[in-house]
């Protein structure tokens, strides 16, 4: 029959086929009633069945323009969570928001599933997100008063149409898990003095009831940033709240910049930018380059990175794509017999040891970005061990070049200066410059005093801190509940508390239990460099006595090194606000980039 069909009456009604599938169709849809009631004996008897789809929903799928397709109810619970994973979609990705009336976006929407109806790009951008943003600020908000103490990242930028932003990232330990997140991204309207950036950020800080929580912020070295958070800073001064700390991936910035811009190294960096420009504005240099990579083993598909002049790390991995390439390269400029562009062997020693001088600061650069694993505790080590690397760079490897002896020594004079105070400390427990970096240190205890030179000033400091938290405890109540009154027992049971919880803390009457403490904490091995020192703590909250620190480890481990949090959203922005979208709003651009940065911490 499906032959005949086909064969002899295809011209003479198109649909004659389509009826005897349909008729096929319906006749499998009644017997199916037999099936269904073999199915339930099959499941009383513990044969697992799956429910089948009837034939008329395949039939309806299967055809796109059939319009007997029943859309999903547009308040049902598919579409609302259909909505949400767009959204979500959407702010992950950073996708435009007039995707949903792209063709080629409903037409595959329309294939996977018929009934789903796609929001206007109105109502994706007035209701839709709006709404996800309201549920996500609204969760972000319950976990933030959960906590006793946070930290905060902030720097402006501009967009595409010059308009002000300020970014403020959140960062916080929860449940012994350092947890970063998106505070605001808002227009920032006025000029950028000290004291509209201050009351901004103090502003940002009250909307989300964290005025008397903040610990810290960390910035660039802007002197009008700087200048806002000290005004904080002092107006909080007594409750040591609003310290500053200088962002170390900038402060290190400016060291390598100086030290690279007046040494002979400049000129070195600046031929090496005029030939990767070189090869980055002519396809026949990269064709013949990367033939040349292929008869390398292993070099097919690298490519020379362009160095940007504000990025010292950009210089560093331009330095690297050419030692990596040297045969390629030497090979491509004498087949295109440029040159003008050809490095002596002497050069490309040079570049080779300024690669080695720069390798330690890009470690340290890195190390320090994390925002998973908390990364103040690891700048004092890592300052100290690049400054030793620095010294013996050379030891393996003797040049004799004076250049890079004193683009070396130049570096090392400009890491001293900018961080000579990490382990100095003031009575009030802040540094003039580097508030608690010391602490960070010495509670991690994957360091504790290894690189501290005066020890005792920071256990000195320490044991201030954990004297005055017994004091704030405050004492053990002495009263009964009404229930427990009338046990005979209950006078005695809660002496016997009283005794053993007083054993457990530190007196409030002398400092000798918090010298104690210390002395509990430095009898423990050091862990391993690559564990999680917030981890070993957690672990030590049944401790009877460690369990007295982890107030201050939840104040002084939530404070990031860099302001590289607040950075990494500029390049999203760059994403979002492209030149198809310079035209979205501020509360949009706000409500993207708070939910991608949310949405990528939560899957």
């Amino acid at each position: 029959m499906k032959h005949h069909l086909q064969t002899r009456h295809s011209e003479q009604d198109d649909n004659i086929y389509q009826t005897y599938l349909d008729e096929e169709a319906e006749k499998a849809l009644q017997n199916s009633v037999v099936s269904t009631s073999r199915a339930t004996v099959e499941r009383s008897e513990g044969t697992p069945s799956v429910a089948q789809p009837s034939a008329t929903s395949r039939r309806r799928r299967r055809d796109n323009n059939n319009t007997d397709v029943v859309p999903y109810p547009t308040e049902g619970v598919f579409m609302e969570g259909f909505h949400k994973k767009l959204v979500g979609f959407i702010a992950k990705d950073m996708q435009p928001i007039q995707i949903v009336e792209n063709e080629g976006f409903k037409g595959l929407v329309h294939y996977l599933d018929p009934r789903v109806t796609l929001p206007s790009r109105t109502t994706l951008a007035n209701t839709l997100i709006p709404q996800e943003f309201e549920r996500a600020k609204a969760a972000l908000f319950v976990e933030l008063q959960s906590v006793t103490y946070v930290s905060l990242t902030t720097d402006c930028w501009s967009s595409r149409r010059m308009e002000p932003f300020m970014t403020v990232t959140v960062h916080s330990i929860v449940n012994g898990q350092l947890e970063s997140r998106v505070l605001v991204t808002c227009p920032m309207t006025g000029s950028h003095t000290a004291n509209n950036l201050s009351s901004k950020l103090e502003t940002i800080a009250s909307e989300w009831s964290l005025t008397e929580k903040v610990v810290c912020v960390v910035t660039d070295n802007a002197s009008n940033i700087v200048a806002a958070v000290n005004l904080l800073t002092h107006k909080y001064r007594e409750k040591g709240l609003w310290n500053h700390l200088p962002c170390v991936a900038h402060t290190l910035h400016l060291a390598v910049t100086d030290a690279i811009n007046n040494t002979l190294v400049h000129g070195t960096i600046k031929q090496c930018r005029d030939l990767v420009t070189y090869f980055h504005s002519s396809h026949t240099a990269v064709e013949v380059l990367n033939k040349h990579c292929m008869y390398n083993g292993g070099l097919s598909g690298r490519q020379l990175q362009q160095d940007v002049v504000t990025r010292w790390n950009s210089q560093y991995l331009m330095l690297k794509s050419m030692l990596d390439l040297k045969l390629p390269i030497c090979a491509t400029i004498g087949e295109l017999q440029r040159m003008d562009l050809s490095f002596t062997a002497d050069q490309w020693d040079l570049m080779e040891g300024i690669f080695e001088v720069l390798s330690p600061c890009e470690q340290v650069s890195t190390e320090l970005s994390s925002q998973r694993y908390p990364s103040l505790s690891k700048l004092f080590p890592l300052i100290s061990l690049m400054l030793e690397g620095l010294t013996n760079v050379f030891d393996d490897n003797p040049v004799r070049y004076e250049g890079l002896f004193i683009f070396r020594n130049r570096l090392m004079r400009n890491i001293k200066h900018r961080f000579h105070n990490l382990e100095h400390t003031n009575p009030d427990f802040r540094a003039p410059k580097w508030p608690f970096v010391s602490l960070a240190t010495f509670t991690d205890p994957r360091f504790k005093g290894m690189y501290h030179t005066e020890v005792s000033h920071v256990e000195k400091q320490l044991e201030n801190l954990l004297y005055g938290t017994s004091h704030e405890e405050g004492d053990i109540p002495s009263t009964l509940s009404t229930s427990n009154r009338r046990s005979l027992w209950a006078a005695h049971d809660h002496r016997v508390e009283r005794i053993n919880e007083a054993s457990s803390r530190p007196s409030s009457n002398s400092r000798a239990n918090a010298i104690n403490l210390i002395r509990e904490y430095k009898l423990h091995p050091m862990i391993a460099r690559h564990e999680d020192p917030l981890q070993w703590w957690k672990s030590k909250s049944d401790h009877c006595l460690l369990k007295h620190f982890l107030p201050l480890i939840e104040k002084i481990h939530c404070i990031p090194a860099t302001s590289v949090p607040s950075e990494q959203v500029f390049s999203h922005a760059s994403d979002l606000i492209s030149a198809k979208r310079s035209r979205l709003s501020g509360s949009t651009v706000e409500m993207l980039l708070f939910l991608n940065r949310y949405n990528s911490l939560n899957h």
